[in-house]
């Protein structure tokens, strides 16, 4: 896997070159070798560096950004997280009926895979299905990286709101 840039490098004294670049974050746990190309006039020469470069692996987590756990939500809610840049993200749907009575039948649940921005953000959009009132779902995600890695699970509730609700119960007795 390479990654072909151009860097400035430096004399620092007579055949010795220092330069400075920054790895993308996908090299991250990960060692490399490194190869550069010496050009003057119309000559390239091609040289492999001693050793190999070793890139810390940052730690692997997710986590949900908004809306916060517990939230009453419309019918459509976008959820967003945060993990590691361009990193995948499955994330598991499991509905529940928020007071624990039955009122239908409990959609199964899906898994769903999303990818991380270059800043790590995700996104994800979930529906609830309509006819269900009561429903609430709780959703669990794990980024995973190149090496079938997966962080630990984070977790948010969210409850569907009260346009998408019963009506709130009266507490008053109507009168004779």
């Amino acid at each position: 896997m390479g990654f072909p840039e151009k860097y400035p490098l430096k004399d620092k004294k007579s055949g010795v070159y220092r330069g400075e670049f920054k790895a993308p974050a996908k090299l991250a746990g990960h060692d490399r070798q490194v190869e550069v190309f010496l050009q003057k006039d119309q000559n390239l020469d091609r040289q492999f560096c001693e050793g190999r470069l070793s890139m810390a692996a940052q730690d692997l987590t997710v986590s949900w950004v908004s809306p916060a756990n517990g939230t009453l939500v419309e019918p459509v809610v976008r959820v967003e997280g945060q993990t590691l840049p361009e990193h995948k993200v499955d994330i598991l749907i499991k509905p529940f009926f928020r007071d624990g009575v039955e009122f239908g039948r409990l959609p199964r649940e899906i898994q769903r895979t999303v990818v991380a921005d270059e800043q790590g953000k995700f996104v994800f959009v979930y529906e609830f299905p309509k006819g269900l009132p009561r429903l609430a779902v709780r959703l669990l995600a794990r980024a995973k990286d190149e090496a079938e890695n997966y962080s630990p699970t984070a977790g948010i509730v969210l409850y569907l709101g009260a346009r998408g609700g019963l009506p709130p119960l009266r507490t008053e007795m109507p009168k004779p």
